[in-house]
C-alpha cells in the first residue's frame, strides 16, 4: 500500500496539470517514423523541421516522432540525418485530428556542396537533459586496429573517462564502471568489451543507435547510480538480402541481413586472428608468444503481425588469453552471453504495451604460476530479467508511463591458493575465498511528462525497489524540468536519487579481475543524488552548443580490500565510504554537413572518504582527472576521400607513490631485499596524458559494389603515455618504473557491401 501511495503521486500532479496542458480543440498533431528508404529499418535520432511552425525534434531510437498542437493545414516537413539525402513531405493537419506521415531516407553520399534549406530560425525541441546521441555514421570512422568501436566514441564525450587510452571501462562523473547501466535492446551487458578494454564488444555493422545518459535519467531506468547507455541492433532488412564483409589485420568481421515472414533479420560476427598468426611465427620455447584471439556474435530476428512486434535479439562473446613459459603461466577468459525476447504492440487509443524477457551471463577466469605460487580467481554473474511497461498519452501534452522490472540472480565468486584452475565460473574445489549466492530484486515505476505550456516540460517520477536477501525497500523519486526561453535558448534541470543494488570488486590495474557481486545482508546499501543544471543552444541551425554543471553525491560505494585473504561474506572484500564529484562540460556539435563532429571540455573534482583508506582523509580517487579536452572531426573531401580524427588532452591520473624503503638487517648478516613504504593512496598524478588518431577512407566499387580502404593511424605522434608507475627493490634501493602504452599503430583494412 505504501508503494501505491508514493508511486500515485507523480500521476496526481499530472491530473493537476491536464487543465494547464490541454491543447486548443481545433490544434492538431503529426505523427510517423524515421525510416531508411532500402531496408526500412527506423532510423533513430533524426531531425524533423516544420518550416510552417518553425518547430522540430529528433525522431526517438524506434525512428517515431510526434509534433502536436499544430494548427490546421499545409505543414511543410524536413527529415534529415547524418549519411542520408532529406526528405521534404507537405503534410495536412486535420482540425482536432492526427495525421500520419512516413520520412523514407535514401542513403547517400555527402559532398562538398551542402543541401541548403531556408527557413526562419524556428523553436527545437532539446533532448532530455545530459543526454548525447551519436550518429552512427560518426561512430564507424572511429577505429582501433581497423574496427570501429561504439565504446571508443562514448569515450570521446566530455565527463566520460577511462583508467588508460586502451581501456573501455567508463568512470562517468565520478562513477565507477559498475555504476553505469548498458542495455542491448533491453538486455543488461556486464563487460561490453574486448582485448580487456581496447575494443568494444559491440559489432558497429550490428548497432543502429548509441545515447549516452550521463546523468539525471528517468525513473524507468533502476538499479545504477551513474548513467546509462541504450544501445539497439539493427532490425534487419525487409526488402532484400543485403551484406558486408571487412578484413582487418587484427579482426575479420561478417554481417549479413535480409527479409524474414513479416519481418526481417540480421546476423554478424568478427573473430580475431592473432593466435593464428602468433602460431605461425617461429619462436623461442624460453620465451614464447602469449596466445589471444576474441570472437562475438550478434543476432536479431523481428516479424509484425498486425500492430504487434515481435523481437529475438541475441549478443555472445569471448576473449581468451594464455601464456606458458618456465616459471611462469597464466590463463585468463572472459566471456559474455546474452538473449532476449520482446513484445510491443501499439493500440488505436495510443496505448503502447511492451515486455521483454530476457537472460544474461557474465564470466571470467584467471589461473596463473609465477616462481611456484599458484593461484586461480573465477566469477560469474547471472540474471534472468522481466521488463513490462505500458505508454500512455493523456491528451496530446501528457505521457505516461508505468512498468515493472524483476531479476533473479546468481552469483559465484572463488579463489584458490592451490594451482587448482577455474574456468567459467565452475570450481572443482572450494578454497579459502568461496561464495555462491542466489537473489531477486524488484523494481516498478511511474512517470509522467508533462509539457504544461508550449515552453515548459515537466517529467517527474518514482521508482520503488525490493531487494530479496538484503530485505530492503528503496524509494526513488525524480524530477526534471525543460524551459525554453527564446527558438534556440533552452534551460533544463534535473535531481534524483538512484539506488544500486550490484556492485564491482575492481583491482586497479587489471580490469579481467572485475568481479560483480550484490549487496546482502553484511553490506549498506550504496546511493547517490543527482543535482544538474544545463543550458543548450543552438547558435546556427546545425550547431548544437550545451553546458552542462552538476553535482553528484555518492554514499556507501566500495573500494577492494586488497589485504583480505579468506571470506564468506561480500562485506569483507570492500572497504566502504562516500564520495562527492562536481563540475562543469562544455559540448559543441554539428551533426549534419561535410564537417560534422564535436569539441568537448569538462572540468570536474572527485572527492572520496572511506574510513579505512588514507586514515579517513579525504582524497582524490585514480579516475579524478581534473581537465578533459576532446576534439572529434569528420570530413567528406568528396565522393572519394572521407578523413576523420580525434584528439584529447586530459589531466594525469592519480598513483600511489613511495615515501621511503625499509631495508632490514640481522645481526651478522647482510641487508635483506627490503621493502618500499607508500605514500598516501592514489596521491599523486601522473604526467598529462594526450593522443591523436586519425582515419582516411577512400570510397570506390569493386564489381559494381561499394568498397573501401581505410587507413587508420592510432596514436599518431607516437606519444606513450604511461599505464601505472611502480615500485620495486633492486640492490637496497628503491628504484621507480613506469609501464607505458601503445605506440604508433598503422592499420589497413577493407570493407565490400554487397
Amino acid at each position: 500500500m505504501t508503494i501505491l501511495r508514493w508511486a500515485g503521486i507523480p500521476a496526481m500532479a499530472a491530473l493537476c496539470l491536464v487543465a494547464t496542458a490541454r491543447s486548443t480543440p481545433s490544434d492538431g498533431c503529426i505523427k510517423g517514423i524515421v525510416r531508411d528508404s532500402v531496408t526500412h529499418e527506423p532510423l533513430s535520432f533524426a531531425t524533423i523541421f516544420d518550416s510552417t511552425s518553425g518547430r522540430g525534434l529528433y525522431s526517438n531510437r524506434d525512428g517515431a516522432m510526434k509534433l502536436c498542437s499544430m494548427k490546421p493545414g499545409q505543414h511543410v516537413l524536413v527529415a534529415s540525418m547524418l549519411g542520408y539525402g532529406p526528405r521534404t513531405i507537405v503534410v495536412d493537419v486535420p482540425k482536432g485530428d492526427t495525421a500520419h506521415v512516413t520520412f523514407d531516407l535514401a542513403p547517400t553520399t555527402i559532398s562538398t556542396n551542402n543541401i541548403v534549406i531556408t527557413a526562419d530560425r524556428g523553436q527545437f525541441e532539446a533532448s532530455a537533459v545530459s543526454t548525447v546521441s551519436i550518429p552512427m555514421q560518426q561512430i564507424r570512422q572511429m577505429r582501433f586496429g581497423g574496427e570501429s568501436d561504439v565504446s571508443r566514441a562514448v569515450l570521446m564525450l566530455p565527463g566520460v573517462l577511462s583508467a588508460s587510452q586502451v581501456s573501455n571501462g567508463l568512470f562517468i562523473r565520478g562513477g565507477s564502471p559498475d555504476q553505469n547501466l548498458i542495455l542491448l535492446d533491453g538486455m543488461t551487458v556486464y563487460n561490453p568489451s574486448h582485448l580487456f578494454g581496447m575494443i568494444s564488444a559491440f559489432n558497429s555493422e550490428a548497432v543502429q543507435s548509441v545515447e549516452l545518459q550521463k546523468g539525471g535519467f528517468p525513473a524507468e531506468y533502476g538499479n545504477r547510480m551513474s548513467a546509462v547507455m541504450n544501445v539497439t541492433q539493427k532490425d534487419g532488412n525487409r526488402e532484400r538480402i543485403e551484406g558486408m564483409v571487412g578484413i582487418g589485420l587484427l579482426s575479420s568481421r561478417l554481417a549479413l541481413q535480409g527479409p524474414l515472414g513479416n519481418g526481417s533479420w540480421f546476423v554478424g560476427g568478427r573473430r580475431t586472428y592473432a593466435d593464428l598468426l602468433m602460431g605461425a611465427l617461429p619462436e623461442d620455447p624460453q620465451e614464447p608468444f602469449p596466445r589471444f584471439n576474441f570472437h562475438d556474435l550478434n543476432v536479431k530476428v523481428s516479424q509484425y503481425a498486425g500492430t504487434h512486434k515481435f523481437t529475438l535479439s541475441g549478443i555472445q562473446s569471448r576473449d581468451v588469453l594464455t601464456l606458458d613459459e618456465p616459471g611462469l603461466f597464466f590463463d585468463v577468459g572472459v566471456g559474455n552471453a546474452a538473449t532476449s525476447l520482446s513484445w510491443q504492440h501499439a493500440t488505436s487509443s495510443g496505448l503502447v504495451l511492451h515486455a521483454t524477457a530476457s537472460a544474461s551471463q557474465y564470466i571470467n577466469h584467471f589461473s596463473g604460476r609465477n616462481d611456484g605460487q599458484s593461484f586461480g580467481i573465477s566469477n560469474s554473474i547471472t540474471d534472468y530479467s522481466l521488463r513490462t511497461g505500458a505508454d500512455l498519452a493523456l491528451g496530446d501534452r501528457i505521457q505516461m508511463k508505468v512498468g515493472y522490472e524483476g531479476t533473479l540472480y546468481r552469483f559465484a565468486y572463488d579463489q584458490t591458493l592451490d594451482g587448482t584452475r577455474l574456468t567459467d565460473g565452475i570450481t572443482p574445489t572450494k578454497g579459502p575465498v568461496h561464495m555462491n549466492l542466489t537473489d531477486d530484486v524488484h523494481g516498478a515505476f511511474v512517470q509522467a511528462s508533462i509539457d504544461a505550456s508550449p515552453q515548459l516540460t515537466i517529467v517527474g517520477g518514482l521508482r520503488a525497489g525490493y531487494w530479496n536477501m538484503r530485505n530492503a525497500l528503496t524509494f526513488d523519486p525524480r524530477l526534471s524540468l525543460r524551459y525554453q526561453l527564446s527558438d534556440v535558448v533552452t534551460v533544463k534541470g534535473a535531481w534524483g536519487l538512484y539506488h544500486q543494488y550490484l556492485r564491482m570488486a575492481t583491482m586497479p590495474d587489471y580490469s579481467f579481475f572485475d568481479t560483480w557481486l550484490p549487496t546482502d545482508t553484511t553490506a549498506p546499501i550504496s546511493r547517490a543524488d543527482h543535482y544538474i543544471l544545463s543550458v543548450e543552444t543552438r547558435p546556427m541551425d546545425d550547431i548544437l552548443f550545451n553546458v552542462d554543471v552538476y553535482y553528484k553525491r555518492q554514499h556507501n560505494i566500495n573500494e577492494v580490500n586488497t589485504l583480505q585473504t579468506s571470506t564468506s561474506t561480500v562485506a569483507d572484500l570492500f572497504h566502504f565510504g562516500s564520495a562527492n564529484s562536481y563540475g562543469i562540460e562544455f559540448f559543441l556539435q554539428r551533426r549534419y554537413g561535410a564537417l560534422t563532429g564535436w569539441i568537448g571540455y569538462a572540468l570536474g573534482w572527485v572527492d572520496a572518504r572511506f574510513a579505512d583508506v588514507n586514515g579517513g582523509l579525504t582524497y582524490h580517487p585514480k579516475y579524478d582527472r581534473r581537465h578533459d579536452f576532446k576534439v572529434t572531426l569528420l570530413y567528406d573531401i568528396s565522393d572519394t576521400w572521407e578523413v576523420g580524427a580525434t584528439f584529447t588532452l586530459q589531466s594525469g591520473q592519480g598513483y600511489t607513490a613511495a615515501t621511503s624503503q625499509f631495508n632490514p638487517t640481522l645481526m651478522g648478516e647482510g641487508m635483506q631485499g627490503g621493502m618500499v613504504m607508500p605514500s598516501q593512496q592514489w596521491g599523486r598524478k601522473l604526467p598529462a596524458s594526450h593522443q591523436l588518431n586519425m582515419v582516411v577512407t577512400y570510397k570506390t566499387t569493386l564489381a559494381d559494389m561499394p568498397f573501401n580502404i581505410v587507413l587508420d593511424i592510432f596514436n599518431v605522434y607516437a606519444r606513450r603515455d604511461i599505464l601505472m608507475r611502480t615500485y620495486e627493490m633492486e640492490g637496497g634501493q628503491a628504484r621507480a618504473s613506469d609501464v607505458q602504452l601503445l605506440p604508433i599503430i598503422p592499420t589497413i583494412s577493407a570493407e565490400l557491401r554487397f
